[in-house]
């Protein structure tokens, strides 16, 4: 008992009292004690050996020293005056539960409890609507919250609570230096929580962890500092959230500004979400008109959730920025008008079903990539800017990635539509090259009556196992890729190549519609047009075009160079240059092939089947072409070699006798009323072969070459005309059988 005077040294031979100082050493057999001195108020109450508890009527000190750890069965009330007073603990001190560390202050009291060598207070704290501050290396474990006043964190002091351990509501938090506010359970956190009143903090100020847990009162940072959220569920900012001017916060781990709270912001200060180094989430519910400072979301698995066309802040304040890897996502139908920056590694996107975002002023940092992560949902890009390259990934046919009309593409760099649905809905969707990987890509259907630029003109379009879909006309300068589809929807649809390069595509043509190529270049089909290839119509108006691929519904007009090894269905000549083969090859034509003025170049390569060119068709209405010869790789017929360089099913036009001189050997053309044969009827030097040494057929040719003819080509005409423009072809082809006939009726020099 307290009350004994012989348990005291130095008290002359009394029991303690008011003012007196109490120590209770290191050595004592006996130390479990109880104080029975109701309202004795001492002056200072030491621990200095370790395994102490006391119990009984309240302790009341006015200073408190624990330097071993020590249990109090009772409660704990420090009595300080106006002024600031210092409390040390630097060992783990226990108040049991259903008791108190109580703080009595006088108006203007400031307790200050040191904790150092890591101690630890398990306790319930109370006192007056003064100010507590807790300082140093150890923790404060709460098992209650009565205090009325003002808490602060200093020195990195750690407050941990959970449940209704936390309180209720009363003073403000504030948290210092590397201090911090840790959550042991789910908890609805009351106090108002001030992060940095003295400055930058470091690490983070608040910490969820596992457990589910509300700002009720509201957090407000003044300074630099950060908070990690809910790892099971986000961490809830219920009572609001507000950034001072300058300062900044980073978020790791998960939170949210829920439905009826506020995000407020400084202009000139910034909301970071997630480090490259540690993801975060925030998800803000509803409109922020007071968020006017920037939002940063950073790192691989970072993302910020807008719910609400001003989510981000009022149109016209700082730029949202998502950067290494991050997302911006979408679970609302809305309209993002802020300026949002994306990068290279990062994303914007749809994350739930129903979602309809519209982002207004997308700008691009060296790249970007667009997404719906969720069906059904859409994106629309009404506004894009910035540089690099630009990757479109789409769920699905329900969740379309959109161009629409009204906006404006104004980035600079490739388009990657990578997966799903895109659709092109306004000119100048695309303005470079763009790249279909997998995605199905469609383009506005309207009325006819104009040429569509909803991609460049200049575009290289590369189809690697999508599709595009033209639903009109549209200009672009080449095609290449390793496959896909091109499906030109009705008659009307018409694609123009007009590129300068040398480009090969290896994908399948679809539909009764129109290729153009009006382009100096060279563009190679390996794949066929079979599927609804009805009335589909090959332009070639300037350049050259090889065709490799089975086409036997398509109607080509060769107004420039046609090559190929492939099959069309019948070949107009206007003006320009019929070059069966890859160097040399074989080309099919199951209707006819003639009907005009140009010129049929044949190579000679040798006396196997496609080893020379040839033509196998239908019939042949070639008595107005001129003809071309030459010799492949050095080749040299011998003499009375006969090359069938045309053959019919139907016959054709008679066409009379000429020869031709190649490098020094006489060559004949001729007619048997199925077959053009070319006949070696002077070879220098050379021995007499069997005449039919040449053949006759050969099977249709493979590969694609450039069709080039070798120097020594010996004409019987002059050069073709200048190609036919793209409007006269259109025009031309609207006469149908009529032009073939009247052409036939032109006779040229044989």
């Amino acid at each position: 008992m307290w009350s004994s005077p012989a348990n005291w040294l130095g008290c002359a031979g009394a029991a303690p009292g008011d003012g007196d100082r109490l120590v209770f050493p290191v050595g004592p057999a006996v130390l479990e004690t109880t104080n029975d001195l109701f309202g004795t108020v001492f002056s200072n109450v030491r621990f200095e050996g370790a395994g102490y508890s006391v119990d009984g009527d309240p302790v009341n000190t006015n200073f408190l020293t624990v330097q071993a750890p020590t249990t109090f069965g009772t409660d704990l009330e420090l009595v300080h005056s106006a002024g600031e007073h210092l409390v040390h603990v630097a060992a783990d001190l226990t108040v049991a539960a259903g008791h108190q560390l109580g703080f009595a202050q006088a108006p203007l009291a400031v307790s200050i409890v040191s904790l150092t060598n890591g101690a630890v207070i398990d306790a319930a704290i109370g006192g007056s609507p003064e100010r507590l501050v807790l300082r140093g290396d150890g923790r404060a474990e709460l098992r209650g919250d009565g205090y009325a006043g003002t808490v602060a964190l200093d020195d990195g002091a750690v407050l941990a609570c959970g449940g209704a351990d936390c309180g209720s509501s009363a003073g403000a938090l504030q948290i210092s230096d590397a201090s911090r506010l840790e959550f042991s359970d789910d908890a609805a956190y009351s106090r108002p929580v001030e992060l940095g009143p003295d400055g930058p903090t470091s690490g983070a100020s608040i910490v969820a962890g596992p457990h589910a847990v509300s700002l009720d009162g509201g957090v407000a940072v003044l300074s630099t500092g950060g908070i990690s959220g809910g790892e099971a569920g986000p961490l809830s900012f219920s009572g609001g959230l507000s950034l001072a001017p300058g300062a900044s916060l980073g978020l790791t781990a998960a939170s949210e500004v829920p439905l009826f709270a506020n995000l407020v912001s400084a202009p000139d200060s910034e909301l970071r979400v997630g480090t490259e180094s540690g993801h975060g989430s925030l998800r803000i519910v509803e409109g922020q008109f007071g968020h006017e400072g920037s939002t940063v979301v950073s790192g691989l698995g970072s993302e910020l959730v807008a719910g609400d066309a001003i989510a981000l802040g009022p149109v016209g304040g700082a730029p949202t920025t998502v950067q290494a890897g991050a997302t911006l996502g979408v679970d609302a139908t809305i309209a993002l008008d802020e300026h949002v920056l994306v990068d290279q590694d990062s994303r914007v996107a749809t994350v739930a079903p129903g979602a309809t975002a519209t982002f207004g002023a997308l700008e691009l940092v060296g790249g970007g990539k667009v997404e719906t992560l969720a069906t059904p949902s859409a994106v629309s890009l009404e506004g894009v800017s910035g540089t690099g390259e630009l990757h479109l990934f789409s769920a699905g046919a329900d969740a379309p990635i959109l161009f629409d009309a009204g906006g404006s593409s104004g980035y600079a760099g490739t388009t990657f539509a990578e997966t799903g649905t895109i659709a092109l809905n306004r000119d100048g969707s695309v303005p470079g090259d763009l790249v279909i990987g997998t995605a199905h890509v469609t383009t506005l259907h309207t009325a006819r009556t104009d040429e569509h630029d909803l991609i460049a003109d200049s575009a290289l379009v590369t189809i690697d196992g999508g599709e595009l879909v033209l639903n009109d006309r549209e200009r672009i300068a080449a095609l290449a890729g390793a496959g896909g589809s091109l499906l030109l929807v009705d008659a009307e649809s018409a694609l123009e190549l007009d590129g300068a390069g040398e480009t090969a595509w290896a994908g399948q043509l679809r539909g009764g519609g129109t290729v153009f190529h009006g382009g100096e270049g060279r563009q190679q089909f390996g794949g066929d047009w079979t599927e609804l290839a009805t009335g589909s119509r090959l332009i070639v108006a300037n350049g050259t075009v090889a065709v490799d691929g089975a086409f036997p519904e398509t109607l080509a007009m060769a107004s420039a160079r046609l090559e190929g090894t492939g099959t069309l269905g019948r070949i107009v000549l206007d003006q320009g240059v019929v070059a069966p083969g890859a160097s040399p090859g074989c080309l099919d034509v199951t209707g006819d092939i003639g009907g005009g003025a140009g010129t049929i170049e044949l190579e000679l390569g040798g006396a196997e089947p496609c080893a020379f060119d040839r033509i196998a068709t239908g019939t042949q209405t070639l008595a107005d072409a001129d003809w071309a010869v030459s010799f492949a790789d050095g080749f040299v017929p011998a003499l009375g070699q006969v090359f069938a360089v045309v053959t019919t099913t139907g016959g054709g036009d008679e066409l009379p006798a000429e020869q031709f001189v190649v490098d020094g050997v006489t060559l004949e053309r001729s007619w048997n009323g199925s077959e053009v044969l070319l006949t070696v009827v002077d070879a220098p030097g050379s021995e007499p072969v069997d005449g039919g040494s040449g053949g006759t057929g050969g099977g249709t040719g493979t590969g694609a070459g450039s069709g080039s003819t070798s120097a020594g080509l010996a004409s019987t005409g002059a050069d073709p005309m200048p190609a036919a423009g793209w409007a006269l072809a259109l025009v031309l082809l609207g006469g149908g059988l009529a032009l073939a006939a009247a052409a036939r009726g032109i006779r040229r020099r044989g």
